[in-house]
């Protein structure tokens, strides 16, 4: 006689199951996560990542043959930027140009343009005045605190040289 045969059988459940209803919570949980982060989403974007991209897709050939010309210069603007004092919204920004043979650059018109990347749209410009030995140096008061973006345009004559740096404030 085999144990199988000792023992006696149990009888088939056959009251509802909770396997089915586990199933049911765990899509339960996926549609109320994904509808949380849908809704965080829409809220905080605006959308809109360029307002004449149609005008920026035309002028792209151009924008190449400016690039050239900027390499062919030769010209590096250092970007900088640092608080004027710890917890303030002034920010120190400074910008070393240099040649192709890493000397100084003089007699420059820098601008220097500050736009949020994402939220609310917030421009500032920037006029940078000489300090000495090639560097150029502005304060700008920032009214938010995060991420900025710093396109820095250098101007001597007819020539021109752009540089971006992304910045945390």
């Amino acid at each position: 006689m085999s144990a199988a045969n000792i023992l006696p059988r149990r009888p088939a459940k056959t009251g509802p199951s909770w396997i089915p209803w586990l199933f049911v919570l765990c899509f339960a949980v996926v549609i109320a996560a994904n509808g949380a982060l849908i809704y965080y989403a829409m809220g905080s974007w605006a959308g809109l990542a360029d307002e004449s991209a149609f005008e920026h897709g035309r002028s792209y050939n151009r924008d190449i043959g400016e690039a050239e010309r900027q390499a062919a210069l030769g010209w590096a603007l250092a970007v900088d930027a640092q608080p004027v004092a710890r917890g303030s919204s002034e920010l120190r920004l400074s910008v070393t140009a240099s040649d192709r043979t890493r000397g100084a650059l003089t007699g420059l018109q820098l601008v220097a343009r500050l736009e949020r990347p994402v939220g609310a749209r917030s421009t500032l410009d920037a006029n940078l005045v000489p300090s000495g030995d090639g560097r150029y140096a502005a304060t700008v008061d920032v009214p938010l605190h995060g991420r900025w973006d710093v396109h820095v345009t250098a101007r001597r004559g007819g020539d021109i040289e752009e540089a971006d740096r992304r910045i945390f404030v």
